[in-house]
């Protein structure tokens, strides 16, 4: 989308003390995918109150995204503290090829497997809702984390769908 314009929070680098040093940075990172991987309200990272997610130019976090509905409307924590991607099946090859601690900034990659056979799911506070796939797939992701004072501050996401259970062409695992 040409109309996007850069995030301030993403461009603009921590101050020194709110460094997080490298390794803690790829922990932070995959502690996030850990969380979202077959989501059950346990959260393995540290989010910053005010963390946002865009997706593909769209808010998926603390917005009126019309396509998500009211789930949009909750921060990070708050969605995934209700265990909103139950549906996300696994998240596989995980890689972290940037990190720049000056910035913030973790470049990671991975593919999330949806098998689309939850008809419904039922969240951490007992509501019942349809998922958002309710068919096979996976998607190739890109997605970038802004670590602050050792929490995530803001990511920006791109997924491509792709046949599910597609390998990965960067897991050397084989």
């Amino acid at each position: 989308n040409a109309d996007l314009e850069p995030r301030p929070e993403l461009t603009t680098p921590p101050p020194p003390e709110g460094r997080t040093p490298r390794e803690r940075m790829i922990e932070l990172a995959d502690g996030y995918f850990s969380t979202l991987e077959r989501n059950d309200g346990t959260i393995h990272t540290d989010f910053d109150p005010l963390c946002d997610r865009r997706e593909n130019g769209a808010y998926t976090t603390n917005s009126n995204n019309e396509h998500l509905g009211w789930i949009a409307t909750l921060g990070c924590e708050e969605q995934f503290r209700l265990g909103w991607y139950r549906f996300d099946d696994e998240l596989r090859a995980r890689r972290y090829p940037l990190v720049d601690e000056e910035r913030g900034l973790v470049l990671s990659g991975a593919m999330i497997d949806h098998a689309g056979l939850h008809k419904t799911v039922t969240l951490t506070d007992g509501r019942v809702v349809t998922p958002v796939f309710r068919r096979p797939h996976s998607f190739n992701l890109m997605e970038i984390f802004k670590i602050n004072a050792g929490r995530i501050e803001a990511i920006e996401a791109v997924f491509h769908t792709v046949p599910y259970r597609m390998p990965s062409p960067w897991d050397v695992t084989g």
